[in-house]
């Protein structure tokens, strides 16, 4: 009977063996890790996003030396184009709503709003005169920021007045 028992023990714990290593792929290696989907898109040209997200954006004009690297969507929420001069990017961003999508979480000492000819109320940070940050909204339907290299002020004031 003790040794019915012991093979009865043995063999449940093969059959559990076997069952747990069923599941298992035959060559690890080949398995592909699981990822969550990456929701940024780079594109080409600027229609090209416009087509993705169902709106466009136009930009004002550039700070001199300033060219266009990049063009990204995410999802079908926000359109952000960075221009480069060197190792400086000046990065603008058009998204869908009211709330602040430039993800610059930073405390600027000099913090002011200036209101443009259309209307517009432009939020701008600065640390020592130089502007790094500009924010505003458009009728409580789009949010916009641009990111800039300490700039001067009318130089992002020319910039954000073109930018729609």
């Amino acid at each position: 009977m003790k040794m019915k028992k012991t093979v009865l023990a043995l063999a449940l714990s093969l059959a559990f063996l076997l069952a747990a290593c069923a599941g298992q792929p035959k060559n690890p290696e080949s398995m592909e890790d699981v990822q969550l989907p990456n929701p940024m898109n780079q594109w080409s040209t600027l229609e090209e996003a416009a087509e993705k997200t169902g709106f466009s954006l136009e930009t004002g004009r550039l700070p001199q030396g300033f060219e266009q690297a990049e063009i990204l969507t995410i999802e079908e929420n926000l359109i952000q184009i960075t221009f480069q001069k060197g190792e400086e990017r000046l990065v603008v961003r058009k998204g869908k709503g009211s709330e602040d999508l430039s993800s610059d979480y930073n405390e600027y000492s000099q913090v002011t709003e200036e209101t443009l000819l259309d209307g517009r109320t432009v939020r701008l940070s600065a640390e020592e005169d130089k502007i790094l940050l500009a924010t505003w909204t458009e009728n409580d339907q789009w949010s916009y920021s641009v990111s800039a290299p300490a700039l001067s002020k009318d130089e992002v004031l020319d910039f954000v007045e073109g930018t729609h």
